[in-house]
């Protein structure tokens, strides 16, 4: 097992239908299986959250999401392109302090 396979789950999630109605969903594969598909460019994005519980104009409220709105006007989770060769943390970690403005 590699070092990554160890920071994912064993069993890989059933997405949400209410996801599936702006996006297309072709299905979900494992990340050892995906390493074997070096026809694809590389990407990955993080789930930031943290407990903040509050209400605003909208409602009651009880965790802050960090998202930013994407090229096409939708929101979208940080990430992006991982270069060629580079490690998957390291790729994520580059694209979190570049487009973020975020130092981990």
């Amino acid at each position: 097992m590699t070092p990554d396979e160890t920071l994912l789950p064993s069993v890989i999630p059933e997405v949400p239908k209410c996801l599936q109605i702006r996006s297309v969903t072709k299905g979900l594969i494992s990340f050892t299986e995906s390493q074997t598909l070096q026809q694809y460019r590389k990407a990955a994005h993080v789930f930031i959250w943290a407990p903040w519980e509050g209400q605003s104009i909208f409602g009651v409220y009880k965790a802050a999401v960090l998202m930013h709105v994407r090229f096409d006007g939708t929101f979208g989770f940080a990430g992006g392109i991982i270069d060629e060769g580079e490690d998957l943390l390291d790729g994520l970690h580059r694209e979190l302090e570049g487009r973020n403005c975020m130092g981990f």
